[in-house]
């Protein structure tokens, strides 16, 4: 009898499409294996009182109010230099949560369809503290900096036009 296998879905509640995508990601996996284990998880944090529960909040309100802050951040951010940084920040600011995760969910394998939990695995995958199979799924019709990262083992994207995409893996 072959293992039951444990595939986590995490996405971030900033946004419905992100989260849309994985609970489709889930029940597709569900029907196509009924015998594996799956699971949709948001990844940031419903305590008010943490730091990422007042990023999230702090960037639905500034889409809601200030559109065009929220444009200029995200065009600015595919900025090489700047994007990078931001990558690094969040990356730090997550790899804490995700290792907890990880070592207690023991996946068989992690997907994305936020960049955020992304960026947090890539790095502990970089570091050598994990080698679970990590694949991001693009929601966007682009891809953003936000979401290149080096140690992602594969990448899903909505079209063939992004698929042949020049972006370099860091």
């Amino acid at each position: 009898m072959q293992k039951k296998r444990k595939f986590f879905i995490m996405t971030a509640s900033i946004g419905e499409g992100h989260s849309q995508a994985a609970r489709a990601i889930a029940e597709t996996i569900k029907q196509v294996h009924p015998d594996d284990a799956v699971r949709v998880l948001d990844f940031l944090s419903r305590d008010v009182l943490s730091i990422d529960h007042v990023l999230k909040e702090s960037y639905l309100k500034m889409i809601r109010i200030f559109p065009e802050m929220y444009d200029s951040l995200y065009s600015n951010s595919q900025n090489r230099h700047l994007g990078t940084t931001f990558q690094s920040l969040l990356s730090w600011s997550f790899r804490k949560r995700m290792k907890r995760l990880i070592t207690v969910l023991k996946p068989d394998a992690l997907l994305f369809t936020h960049p955020f939990p992304a960026c947090a695995a890539n790095l502990l995958k970089k570091e050598g503290d994990i080698n679970t199979p990590l694949l991001g799924v693009i929601t966007d019709f682009d891809i953003h900096q936000l979401w290149v990262y080096k140690h992602l083992d594969v990448y899903c994207v909505p079209s063939e036009d992004l698929a042949r995409s020049p972006v370099q893996k860091r």
